[in-house]
């Protein structure tokens, strides 16, 4: 079956200054983002078969190193781009944050995922299924035992990942947001997938009950795209 390997990006100069970037094709990467991204390529080299990247700089940078150390190819996908901010694109992260976090509020404790999470911007129901989109394709195009990185960004993954992996609580990306270049790893043939990893962590294989998937989130701010 197919494995998915879920990457953050590389530490942009946005996530630098602290400044909410949603929007395509946002800010390059840092000197720290651009070792960052040689770093998880050595990681990471000789076990990819493909590579697909959010079209943003920072996304399409962090994976080009990725496909450059692997020989893999490299493909942008614009389903693989940030959860847009609307209103709160490109204000400072003291302020944006709050009303973002306020949005998955209402998604996650509400269950109102055809709202916008700012005013102008995505709703949960759009993103994730940006990401189930994503997902269908890979495994179209690389059955079997194929092993694909997908590098995106924060909001995307945190909020998608959990809805389409079967043994995840739909808040977990909430509670367990991800660092630059950290990874989820993933594996499956249909449109649920079973999360095996996250951000190191191992995750139990079972999958959690409709309760635990619609669980109410701890009231932690989402991190900064």
């Amino acid at each position: 079956m197919t494995r998915f390997v879920f990457v953050r990006h590389a530490e942009s100069v946005h996530n630098r200054d602290g400044v909410i970037s949603t929007a395509t094709p946002g800010p390059d990467l840092t000197p720290e983002g651009v070792r960052q991204s040689e770093e998880l390529a050595e990681r990471l080299a000789g076990s990819l078969d493909a590579v697909y990247a959010s079209p943003t700089l920072r996304a399409t940078r962090t994976a080009a190193a990725l496909a450059r150390r692997s020989g893999a190819p490299l493909v942008p996908l614009d389903d693989l781009r940030e959860l847009f901010a609307g209103v709160v694109e490109g204000t400072p992260a003291s302020e944006g944050l709050p009303r973002l976090d306020a949005g998955w509020e209402r998604w996650m404790a509400d269950g109102a995922l055809d709202e916008p999470v700012a005013p102008g911007g995505e709703s949960a129901t759009q993103v994730i299924g940006r990401l189930r989109r994503v997902v269908a394709r890979v495994q179209q195009e690389h059955p079997g035992d194929a092993v694909v990185a997908v590098v995106a960004h924060g909001g995307i993954l945190q909020l998608a990942v959990p809805a389409v992996c079967a043994n995840l609580p739909r808040d977990h990306g909430r509670v367990h947001w991800l660092r630059n270049v950290e990874v989820v790893e993933a594996h499956g043939d249909g449109p649920d997938l079973t999360c095996d990893r996250w951000a190191g962590a191992p995750v139990p294989p079972g999958a959690v009950g409709p309760d635990a998937r619609a669980a109410a989130p701890v009231a932690t701010p989402v991190a900064a795209p």
